[in-house]
């Protein structure tokens, strides 16, 4: 027998190891795919649950939006009917009241006559205050019509200037308009216009003592079209970074010591920048603490998608 021939015991033990691993690969190989089948219908089945959570959520969601819209139509209403059901007994009020005031200046009752002023004044506070209420209602409700039309910035800003002056005689500010040469004709909703210039300038006067107030008008001819910029600057108490974030969020003020100071509903700066994007135009404040604060409003020469309205010019 040749010495060097493979042991036959030894190549049959290799055989039985070599079989006895494979069949061990092959359940270890079967119990894994085992596994990952159950594992992948597992996640299949989580897939199709999912898929449904999710749909169920969705609808969930669109039925909490809808309800939200729903609250706040009925809130706007409710808002807008109550504001209205208000002026009717209030707009009475204040043509008694000037009936009132005209017999007492006949009658010579002095003391009478300064009383039903303050009476007069309060009904007129109440007013702006609803009508303010009323604005921020459309404009929340998207129903704030333009009405254009040919407008004279002098004459507008005459009326404001007369308007504003008690106001800021009462803080003994001086209030300054200045308007540049080249300003052509400027298309667009007077109201309006008149309005954002108005709460931006009435602000001004209220948080300026012993100070200035300017309103600057200048046109600007850009690459997107011809702009009326309109610049209301102050000498007053100015807000700091925090104060900027808020100011044009409804019924926000800077805190609430301004409220407690100042008054006010916290309405005026959010309808101007409502009224400010019906005009088709935007606005921006710079202001630092002690220095005072400076707006800008942008509105465009001619209304957007709007043709002007020559019947607006005759009431500028």
């Amino acid at each position: 027998m040749n010495a060097n021939a493979p042991d036959p015991g030894l190549l049959l033990r290799q055989l039985e190891r070599e079989r006895a691993a494979r069949k061990n690969a092959e359940a270890l190989l079967e119990s894994k795919s085992l596994e990952l089948y159950q594992a992948n219908q597992e996640l299949l089945r989580l897939n199709g649950t999912l898929e449904e959570r999710v749909h169920e959520r969705t609808l969930e969601l669109v039925a909490a939006r809808d309800q939200a819209l729903e609250a706040s139509r009925i809130k706007s209403q409710f808002v807008a009917s109550v504001s209205h059901e208000l002026r009717t007994p209030l707009h009475a009020v204040i043509s008694y009241s000037e009936m009132l005031l005209e017999e007492l200046e006949d009658a010579g009752l002095g003391q009478l006559i300064e009383d039903q002023r303050k009476i007069q004044g309060a009904a007129q506070h109440l007013k702006m205050l609803i009508d303010e209420v009323l604005d921020f209602t459309k404009l929340e409700a998207g129903k704030m019509e333009l009405h254009a039309g040919s407008i004279r910035l002098d004459a507008l800003t005459a009326n404001l200037r007369d308007t504003l002056a008690p106001l800021a005689q009462k803080n003994a500010n001086r209030l300054d308009v200045q308007m540049a040469d080249d300003l052509g004709e400027l298309v667009s909703d007077r109201l309006k216009l008149s309005q954002c210039l108005y709460n931006l300038l009435s602000n001004a006067c209220k948080f300026t003592e012993n100070g200035t107030v300017t309103l600057s008008i200048q046109r600007e001819r850009q690459q997107d079209g011809e702009w009326y910029s309109f610049q209301v600057s102050d000498t007053g108490i100015g807000m700091d970074a925090g104060q900027l974030a808020r100011l044009f969020r409804p019924f926000s003020q800077g805190d609430s010591s301004i409220t407690r100071k100042y008054g006010g509903t916290g309405l005026g700066l959010a309808i101007t920048h409502g009224l400010c994007q019906v005009l088709g135009g935007e606005i921006t404040v710079d202001s630092q603490p002690g220095q005072g604060t400076v707006f800008r409003m942008r509105i465009p020469a001619t209304p957007p998608q709007e043709a002007p309205e020559d019947a607006d010019a005759a009431s500028s």
